[in-house]
């Protein structure tokens, strides 16, 4: 046990964060899970959990608990098995998913008396 103020303050801390980490990372084994069992099953809701366990995933990674790329790794498996399930979104061929179109290069005439263009 330690002597120091902020060491004691420390260990209360720690335990608090742990806690929360594990209730955080216990919830969010389990919607993944449910995904996974609705995914594997005949469900009419398989959609639903998948976006909600994605949701999840993007929460934890959010707080910490899980890094980046391993959310990002996660929801890609999810999102593959959903797919596969012949639920996820398809577009036509020749058609892109991107919802707003790119925007076009500029075209500037002459720069100001300046030489610069100030946007």
């Amino acid at each position: 046990m330690p002597n120091i103020k902020s060491a004691k303050k420390r260990v209360k801390v720690i335990a608090t964060k742990t806690l929360r980490n594990k209730a955080l990372n216990s919830n969010l084994k389990t919607t993944i899970k449910k995904a996974e069992a609705a995914l594997a099953g005949s469900s009419d809701d398989r959609t639903a959990a998948v976006t909600l366990a994605i949701k999840k995933i993007d929460q934890a990674a959010a707080k910490g608990l899980l890094h980046k790329n391993t959310a990002a790794r996660r929801k890609s498996r999810l999102a593959r098995k959903l797919h596969a399930a012949g639920l996820g979104r398809t577009t036509t061929p020749g058609t892109s998913q991107r919802t707003c179109a790119r925007p076009g290069p500029r075209s500037f005439s002459t720069p100001p008396a300046g030489g610069f263009f100030l946007l």
